[in-house]
C-alpha cells in the first residue's frame, strides 16, 4: 500500500520532536501545538496567544499555558515570559517524564 500525501492549501511544518512526543500527550497539547504553527497571529506573544487558543480550540486558557509551557519544555518551542510560570512547574517522572502542572500553579501565573 501507498500513502501519498495531498497539499492542498498551506502546509503545515511541525518539529519531529512533536511526532516523537504523540502517543504520550493529550489531545488539547497536540491540538494547542498544531494552531500555533498553523496561524501565525498566535506567534506575536505568549499573553496574546492564549485567549485566541483557547477560543480556537474551545479550551480553557489554563489548559493553554499548561500545554505551551509543556511545549518549551519539551524543547519544541521557546516563549519569551514563560519563565515566572515555567520556574513554578512540577516535574512527574513517574509516569513519562514530562511536566504535570496543578491547577493552582496555572492559576497562580
Amino acid at each position: 500500500m501507498k500513502i501519498e500525501i495531498k497539499y492542498t492549501g498551506s502546509i503545515l511544518n511541525l518539529p519531529s520532536r512533536v511526532a516523537d512526543l504523540a502517543p504520550t500527550v493529550s489531545k488539547e497539547d497536540l491540538q494547542t501545538i498544531i494552531c500555533l504553527f498553523g496561524y501565525s497571529e498566535y506567534y506575536s506573544s505568549f499573553e496574546n496567544a492564549i485567549p485566541l487558543i483557547a477560543e480556537k480550540l474551545t479550551i480553557s486558557c489554563e489548559d493553554v499555558k499548561g500545554s505551551l509551557a509543556f511545549w518549551a519544555k519539551a524543547g519544541v518551542i521557546s516563549v519569551d515570559g514563560l519563565g515566572e510560570f515555567e520556574a513554578k512547574m512540577i516535574t512527574d517522572t513517574s509516569s513519562n517524564g514530562m511536566p504535570s502542572y496543578t491547577g493552582a500553579q496555572i492559576e497562580a501565573y
